[in-house]
């Protein structure tokens, strides 16, 4: 079977969901280079080919990329950078981080881009305060794209992995003007996600969303809202193939029903309602085999519903 070069995958995709060549390049190099790129006229490196695969909702392990000596180091040494941030090494995280800002030598924004992002994680790990962490991720968002553009309809905006994690990390540490911003650039990426990601990240990214969303909502008090984007959220999991992380969007809605209403509002109906949450949420666990939330769901029906979960029945009184 014929492997897809990164050129003849940008055109395809881009023709294909009918995207401008400017809404996938902007922040990330010329429109000249992206036509050459397109055309084969030119061979982009590893970490450019990424980001504009990912802007088009693609992951970089289904095409094929050619790559010089330098660029495969450059490759490997972020593999190496990743694997220590996952390992929770930091210490060897921060000097690899250094030696790539070496062999990098200042050759495109989108390389400090990178090593801007995983310092943060760094500094979230190791207890930075919020402020900090919120002018750093500015900073490394400033490099490809820029929130205050209002120019880019908001249906037409296009991101890499990083650009979204940069986003929700501006709305979780409140670096945005307002509430409501945080919320509009929320659901931009919530957009974003269901039209063009992958069901992995469908999953990943997008439930991660959600729950940035649904704070934000409960903040406010808007538990209607809060209520809606987590029916966002289950529809959202429901298109892919996974299932984790859907236990908590249920065992939540319950929970906010019950907050939500009293026995002087329909009580017998609501409360069959809030049983049926708790029943999915438990199943769910008791599949994925997660005993402490089973105990906490038990713990719950108890004492809101004197409901025994463990029968398995929801009751009609």
């Amino acid at each position: 079977m014929e492997i897809n070069t990164l050129g003849a995958a940008l055109s395809f995709y881009r023709q294909r969901e009918s995207l401008l060549m400017e809404q996938i390049c902007d922040g990330l190099c010329s429109l000249a280079t992206l036509g050459r790129i397109e055309q084969g006229e030119r061979i982009a490196d590893s970490l450019l080919g990424e980001l504009l695969l990912e802007r088009i909702g693609k992951e970089v392990d289904q095409f094929e990329l050619l790559l010089n000596d330098e660029d495969y180091a450059l490759m490997l040494a972020r593999r190496k950078i990743q694997d220590c941030m996952h390992m929770q090494d930091y210490g060897k995280t921060r000097k690899l981080i250094e030696d790539y800002r070496v062999m990098e030598q200042g050759q495109s924004h989108i390389h400090e881009q990178f090593c801007l992002y995983h310092e943060i994680m760094i500094a979230i790990a190791e207890g930075m305060n919020d402020e900090k962490i919120g002018e750093m991720a500015r900073q490394a968002l400033q490099m490809t794209k820029t929130l205050s553009d209002r120019k880019e309809k908001d249906g037409q905006a296009l991101y890499t992995q990083t650009e979204m994690n940069l986003i929700i990390l501006l709305a979780e540490y409140g670096y945005l003007n307002s509430a409501d911003e945080a919320e509009k650039e929320l659901c931009k990426l919530l957009r974003y996600v269901k039209f063009f990601c992958t069901e992995r990240r469908k999953e990943e990214t997008g439930i991660s969303i959600i729950w940035k969303l649904l704070g934000l909502m409960e903040e406010r008090g808007d538990r209607k809202k809060a209520l809606a984007y987590i029916e966002e959220g289950i529809a959202l999991i429901s298109q892919g193939r996974g299932i984790i992380g859907l236990e908590k969007l249920h065992f939540r809605k319950a929970q906010m029903l019950m907050e939500q209403y009293d026995e002087r509002t329909g009580w017998s109906e609501r409360k069959q309602t809030i049983q049926r949450e708790c029943l999915m949420a438990y199943c769910i666990c008791e599949v994925m085999r997660l005993t402490e939330e089973m105990e906490e769901i038990e713990k719950f029906c108890e004492e809101k519903m004197a409901w025994q979960i463990t029968t398995l029945e929801i009751s009609s009184d």
